[in-house]
């Protein structure tokens, strides 16, 4: 029992100091080398901030005067498009809840009077009371005579016109 406890440590201890001499060396110097970088960074950041701006850099305030002016109208194109979003959303909900506006209503009211009007105007044009809109082509305003009666049982005439054929 005593052995066996005895080579669980000593494995365990030979695991981890194997892995520190596989990678112990590589860690240092991975944490060395983030070290170095987070100190440069930090010199480079208040070097930069303890210079005064350049020459060149003092002629971007016309720039970003132009680029402050488009954000500005940016904003106030979007603060347009939500205004308009939100009067469709109130009407939206208000279509939603099932009460229609005053115009809704209105609307449908001249409908059913439109629809009870043609539907008047059906059984008129059905029953000939109206005559039918448009411009009347030629045509007769009395049904012509009956064709094809022969008094007295004479044979019918030949028309020329059409190549001496009978009906």
């Amino acid at each position: 029992m005593i052995r066996l406890i005895f080579t669980m440590v000593f494995t365990i201890l030979l695991g981890l100091g194997g892995g520190y001499f596989l990678w112990g060396g590589r860690v240092a110097r991975l944490t060395e080398s983030l070290t170095n970088l987070t100190l440069e960074y930090d010199t480079l950041r208040t070097e930069l901030a303890s210079r005064p701006p350049r020459s060149t850099e003092a002629g971007c305030d016309s720039g970003s005067a132009a680029i402050t002016e488009n954000l500005g109208a940016m904003r106030g194109d979007l603060a347009a498009q939500k205004l308009i979003l939100e009067q469709q959303g109130a009407a939206l909900a208000q279509l939603s809840q099932g009460r229609p506006g005053a115009s809704c209503d209105a609307a449908t009211a001249q409908l059913r009077v439109d629809l009870e009007r043609c539907v008047a105007d059906k059984k008129d044009l059905e029953a000939g009371a109206l005559p039918t809109p448009g411009p009347r082509g030629p045509g007769f305003a009395t049904p012509p005579p009956a064709r094809g009666t022969i008094p007295d049982g004479a044979a019918p005439t030949v028309d020329p016109r059409y190549g001496g054929n009978q009906y």
